[in-house]
């Protein structure tokens, strides 16, 4: 484990997915940094040691695969790049998890939403063929 070093937060450029990928694939996340999502990371010196991946569904933000290196975990990392993530968007960010995150999420701004856009509703079905104990969560921005 790196002490003594501050997280440093960034939306990484396409070029690096493939980091981002290999980082996910080291710990058997599921999920892949595509093209068409927008990826921030958070370095400890030049170590990689959490990631998310912000989809854009029709015209909503959808926060996934957000993960943090287990020797990291526990620390606030995972909160502060999702903090990154709303103060950079400042618009309403939907994410799909256990419910027994819920109250990780409500910590950062989000809370649990019943309805959803129909583009999000087409998703979490298919998400919960894998998994049926998902929740959605939405962040709302207020200006």
């Amino acid at each position: 484990m790196i002490t003594g070093l501050e997280l440093q937060i960034s939306q990484l450029e396409q070029l690096k997915y493939p980091l981002v990928n290999k980082f996910y694939d080291q710990f058997r996340v599921k999920g892949r940094a595509k093209g068409h999502d927008d990826v921030w990371v958070g370095y400890l010196g030049y170590q990689l040691i959490a990631a998310c991946r912000i989809q854009h569904v029709a015209e909503h933000l959808f926060l996934s695969t957000l993960f943090v290196d287990p020797a990291y975990q526990g620390l606030g990392y995972g909160r502060r790049i999702i903090q990154a993530i709303q103060s950079s968007y400042q618009t309403n960010i939907y994410l799909f998890a256990h419910p027994d995150l819920s109250p990780f999420y409500a910590s950062v701004g989000f809370a649990a939403v019943n309805t959803l856009p129909d583009e999000l509703t087409k998703m979490l079905k298919i998400y919960q063929k894998h998994n049926l104990s998902l929740a959605s969560f939405l962040s709302t921005y207020s200006h």
